[in-house]
């Protein structure tokens, strides 16, 4: 939800002010810093024992019962509340965007882990679900910002997957769920880029429509459009189309996915974010985007690219928590993290038994390393957002991972 790229004034002022901050310091002590314990380099799920089931329930159970007390009055999840100093630029409606994509994510997450059984856990989805009904159709935040395009991917996909869930079966908000999907895809049709794709950013002087894309917004789009379509709502299938090819377009032979949508992808540099170390939080969703395409990946595709999250992981692990975005090697973004992990998830099932089972226990360990004592993960401080989006996240990521390891006959 949080936007991929700080704007320029704010980057530049907040550089002046860490460098008068800090040079006052540097020149007020001549004392070396402390050289940084073990504990500054994380533990890798590649050279590690993977958790017991005992261990993800755990830890799944612990992230339920953090999200839950953590709904607002209003029903929603997330919030503008305790914003940093330097996160000035968003406004209201960027807010209420990033909201209802940290709600619809929080839903989909109780849908699938609150319970069965659990009436009140029912009442806090309905009211979150009654909130998102009201408030889904989001307006352009800016002339530049059009950071309501998440709150179209992640309210989309949570009111598909609520529409089937059961306990929306004989619900009398059926036909509200019904309408705001519809208007949902409606204002997502006008946000398309000429390119095929979705971003989060539009050039102020062009015309309304936007037209720069990414290769993991536009992704994520297609997935919340087929959980849509699965749900029974209508949306045409060439702009969906067009979707896949920008998605499909932005493979390098690297196996990384370019950021931008790009006529003509360009690798990069070696130490630039179309480096694979740069793609980790791009692959697994670009991929799944393009399973039902004609670019489907191979199963040897869908194996390397799970390699390189693994194998490369200590990139996301140096960028996530750090204060601005992409200011980590590759040009990574801690907000990568959680995202990243969860569509991994999502992308277990595509793969054979002895890998499904491999990934998911690394998986399972790369994100309860993340998780606080309180039962609550975060990638990225940005308001009352960050910790529900990323528990949100990190739950559906952990029970993937249960759910991988279970069919996998453990």
């Amino acid at each position: 939800m949080r936007p991929l790229r700080a704007p320029r004034r704010v980057v530049i002022a907040v550089a002046a002010i860490c460098a008068v901050v800090f040079g006052a310091s540097a020149n007020a002590t001549q004392e070396a810093p402390a050289a940084p314990t073990s504990r500054a380099v994380p533990p890798l799920a590649i050279r590690s024992a993977p958790p017991s089931l005992t261990e993800i329930d755990a830890g799944l159970a612990r992230a339920i019962a953090w999200l839950r007390p953590a709904q607002k009055p209003c029903g929603a999840w997330g919030g503008a509340g305790n914003t940093l100093a330097h996160e000035v630029w968003p406004n209201v409606e960027a807010h209420r965007s990033w909201q209802v994509a940290t709600t619809g994510l929080v839903v989909e997450t109780l849908l699938r882990h609150g319970g069965a059984e659990d009436a009140e856990c029912r009442a806090q989805v309905e009211r979150a679900v009654d909130w998102m009904v009201a408030n889904h159709d989001l307006r352009r935040c800016d002339d530049w910002d059009i950071d309501n395009v998440w709150g179209f991917v992640y309210g989309l996909e949570a009111l598909a997957v609520a529409k089937v869930h059961p306990w929306f079966a004989d619900s009398p908000r059926r036909p509200a769920i019904d309408a705001a999907i519809a208007k949902l895809l409606v204002r997502i049709a006008a946000y398309q880029s000429p390119n095929g794709g979705f971003g989060y950013y539009a050039n102020a002087i062009d015309a309304w429509r936007p037209q720069w894309a990414t290769s993991f917004t536009t992704a994520a789009m297609v997935l919340a459009i087929e959980k849509a379509r699965a749900a029974g709502a209508t949306f045409p299938p060439e702009p969906l189309a067009a979707m896949r090819r920008a998605v499909a377009r932005s493979r390098l032979p690297s196996g990384a996915f370019t950021y931008d949508v790009m006529a003509l992808p360009a690798p990069d540099s070696v130490d630039g974010i179309n480096d694979p170390r740069g793609s980790l939080g791009r692959i697994a969703v670009c991929d799944l985007a393009l399973l039902n395409s004609r670019s489907a990946p191979s199963a040897a595709t869908l194996a390397r690219g799970v390699d390189l999250f693994f194998r490369h992981h200590a990139y996301l692990d140096i960028a996530r928590m750090r204060p601005m975005p992409h200011e980590a090697f590759h040009f990574n973004s801690g907000y990568f993290y959680c995202f990243g992990h969860h569509y991994l998830g999502e992308l277990l099932p595509q793969l054979p038994p002895a890998l499904k089972r491999d990934a998911a226990g690394k998986l399972a360990f790369e994100v309860l390393k993340t998780q606080e004592r309180d039962g609550a993960c975060w990638d990225y401080y940005f308001a009352d957002h960050s910790k529900a989006y990323a528990t949100a996240f990190s739950a559906m990521a952990l029970g993937s991972a249960r759910r991988a390891l279970s069919v996998a006959g453990d």
